[in-house]
């Protein structure tokens, strides 16, 4: 080989894949996905093995549904996980295996640190009855449309679908 014809390898190769899937993504997932990154980093230096396992197992639903054609707000994925954890909390108790219940609530806890705050109930139901009202509702059959609103009026992930279903349907049938 000629010694002038030095190969240099590339220089920053890190950066470009990282900043290239942000960039593609909102504001907040870019928030919530660096906020995980540091948590993972920070997990892995206290050798937290449970923690590192569920942080990885939301960046990676956070990145597959990044890809998906209609883009997917970070607060559903995470919602998501939640979901398919608090199933299985439900179908390891009825078949007894309490060790695994264990091990489930505990990445409960560790998913819900990266929601946002919940809504109580009664915060809930008054947005509820304010749509209700602006809408006209009358009956549980104007659940759609009360339903529609409502998830456009909420912050992202501030309740589960399924409470503000509950909550409408309790609201509607009270009117």
């Amino acid at each position: 080989m000629h010694p002038t014809c030095i190969i240099k390898p590339p220089t920053n190769t890190t950066a470009a894949p990282s900043s290239t899937s942000t960039s593609s993504s909102d504001d907040g997932a870019a928030d919530v996905t660096s906020r995980l990154k540091a948590e993972l980093k920070a997990s892995m230096k206290a050798a937290k093995k449970a923690r590192v396992t569920v942080i990885k197992s939301l960046l990676s639903d956070l990145t597959y549904a990044s890809k998906q054609a209609p883009p997917v707000e970070p607060e559903l994925v995470i919602q998501r996980a939640l979901k398919r954890r608090m199933d299985s909390i439900e179908s390891y108790t009825q078949s007894g295996h309490l060790d695994l219940v264990q091990s489930e609530q505990a990445e409960v806890a560790i998913i819900q640190e990266f929601l946002p705050k919940q809504l109580g109930q009664d915060e809930l139901e008054a947005i509820v009855r304010s749509v209700a009202q602006k809408l006209a509702a009358k009956s549980p059959k104007d659940m759609g449309p009360v339903m529609k609103q409502v998830i456009l009026e909420l912050p992202s992930g501030s309740a589960t679908r399924k409470d503000i279903s509950d909550t409408v349907k309790r609201v509607l049938s009270s009117l």
